[in-house]
């Protein structure tokens, strides 16, 4: 599906499982690969707030900061 990310499949089984869509959730739900009948029966939902009931705003520790770092170099996304 041209345009689709990968980001797009977590909204999308969501929504195919029957549940609502947490409002700071990235991605969206790949609507042209669900029938339209499907679509037209059960709209996509989104909750009213996230799911853990957190708005977002949070700060780490230093020790979670370093161990996100150490993940990331062992992953390769950092030098």
């Amino acid at each position: 599906m041209e345009g689709a990310r990968l980001i797009d499949l977590a909204p999308t089984i969501l929504y195919m499982m029957g549940l609502k869509i947490p409002p700071d959730m990235d991605g969206r739900v790949l609507e042209k690969i669900i029938k339209e009948d499907f679509l037209r029966r059960m709209p996509v939902e989104f909750c009213e707030e996230s799911t853990d009931g957190k708005t977002g705003n949070y700060e780490l520790s230093p020790e979670d900061q370093e161990e996100i770092v150490r993940k990331l170099k062992g992953l390769g996304y950092l030098g």
